[in-house]
């Protein structure tokens, strides 16, 4: 077992000395008893501890780590890859603090079709659930998204819509298209919807929509103008001209897309592929989408590497998280190096895709220069978010100079706390507290207050 680290309390050292042979998940704990760190294990006796000789403490993390561990609680499974899948369960549930979390509490909007509805709408959501439903995305790019919807209203007339909490709002009131609505809504009159809460559509006529729809944020555009093609030309034998110049309008439209979209990558499948950058404490990770042989999207996602243990984790924990979603998981990844549970991930993959993925390392070809165009883009988005972060500490450092120049303040303002008091003609008092650290906001210490020991004439 090696020479643990000193200072381990005794109830730890014990349950190190009994943990079993076999996959699972671990939960380290702090002096608490809140859970600070999970992970999973093939076999948990050998990587649980494997974290307490001193040839792993090798990084900052693992340093910071260790010094916060007191308790463990272990949970064994019939596989690795049911292990895999529960430590993603449990790092949802608890947040570890010591656990990865990309998007830094930020969540980015997917694309939500509830294909299960009659006429289903294309809503926008911040967080996906396994609900049936489709999901595309997540969108990084809010201009991204916003053109994304604005084209998939004028092509093809799908109703959107807007959550707020559980609420379904769009620019038009929420129509419900099983009672007949007296009047269309303007989106109608400007065709940028088809109208089916008076109508103007069939459920089968909108379906077809809905699956073009589906097909075009999948990148399948030639797909797409195959259907369209078909359409129009039934849409003609039946002489229903006016459906069929609709139709060719958007084959038109369609069209002028893939036009735009020149870089084509020599693969037939359809390819995640990653590049990986590291520079100044922060590691960007960077994903290029290819499908039916075309670039269709590029996505950056940057962490402190501080926060990992090695770089090969920083990818594995990115894949996990990213692929949890409910979202179109490709043919083939490409990755820039081996990480330690690929053949397990994979294997979770296909099952979420009821098809086989696989995992590549490519050293030659299309793929290999795919990977090399996806670490291209990794270093020139980590140069640029290092930029942008030098840029941004210059502008708050010179505003909080000015600010304690004005005040006559012999040292930087690094904690500014800031109070404003409302009430109701002197009854009902409460107040608000905001709070900025080095500039910023530190949103997890606003507070708002009950005032019930003050009475008279309101004086602030």
């Amino acid at each position: 077992m090696g020479k643990r680290k000193a200072n381990l309390p005794e109830h730890l050292k014990e349950k190190l000395a009994t943990l079993p042979d076999c996959p699972g998940v671990y939960m380290f704990k702090d002096s608490e008893g809140k859970v600070i760190y999970v992970g999973k294990a093939s076999s948990l006796r050998n990587r649980v501890r494997s974290y307490f000789t001193p040839s792993s403490i090798r990084s900052y993390w693992h340093s910071r780590l260790i010094g916060h561990i007191f308790d463990l609680e272990y949970l064994t499974t019939c596989s690795e890859k049911e292990a895999l899948i529960l430590e993603g369960n449990l790092i949802k549930f608890y947040r570890p603090r010591f656990n990865i979390r990309f998007k830094d509490d930020k969540r980015y909007p997917f694309l939500k079709v509830p294909i299960n509805e009659p006429f289903p709408p294309l809503i926008v959501v911040r967080t996906p659930k396994d609900d049936g439903a489709l999901y595309f995305g997540p969108f990084t790019s809010g201009k991204a998204l916003k053109e994304t919807i604005e084209l998939i209203k004028k092509v093809f007339g799908v109703r959107t819509m807007m959550l707020i909490g559980d609420r379904r709002v769009s620019g038009c009131p929420w129509r419900d298209t099983s009672k007949r609505m007296p009047r269309a809504c303007i989106e109608y009159h400007i065709m940028r919807c088809s109208g089916p809460c008076v109508g103007a559509i069939s459920e089968d006529e909108y379906r077809k929509l809905v699956n073009d729809v589906c097909s075009f944020l999948e990148g399948r555009h030639t797909q797409v103008i195959e259907e369209l093609r078909k359409q129009m030309m039934e849409a003609a034998e039946k002489l229903e001209f006016e459906k069929a110049a609709r139709l060719r309008d958007q084959i038109f439209a369609v069209e002028s897309i893939i036009e735009r979209q020149s870089v084509v990558i020599g693969v037939s499948e359809d390819v995640d592929a990653y590049g990986y950058a590291e520079k100044g404490g922060l590691a960007c990770i960077q994903m290029l989408m290819v499908r039916s042989g075309r670039l269709i999207g590029s996505q950056s996602f940057i962490v402190c590497s501080q926060d990992a243990k090695s770089p090969t984790d920083l990818i594995s924990v990115f894949l996990k998280q990213h692929y949890s979603a409910p979202i179109t998981i490709p043919q083939t990844i490409v990755l820039p190096m081996q990480i330690e549970d690929q053949e397990v991930i994979a294997e979770w993959l296909s099952d979420k895709r009821g098809g086989k993925v696989t995992i590549v390392l490519p050293v030659k070809g299309k793929l290999k220069e795919l990977l090399e165009m996806a670490q291209q883009n990794a270093q020139q988005s980590l140069n640029a978010e290092i930029e942008r972060s030098e840029r941004e500490e210059h502008i708050l450092n010179q505003a909080l100079k000015s600010l304690m120049h004005y005040l006559g303040m012999e040292r930087l303002p690094r904690r500014i706390e800031c109070f404003d008091i409302s009430n109701i003609y002197g009854q009902v008092a409460v107040a608000s507290m905001v709070v900025f650290q080095d500039g910023r906001p530190e949103k997890k210490s606003y507070r708002r207050f009950t005032i019930k020991t003050v009475e008279g004439i309101p004086n602030d």
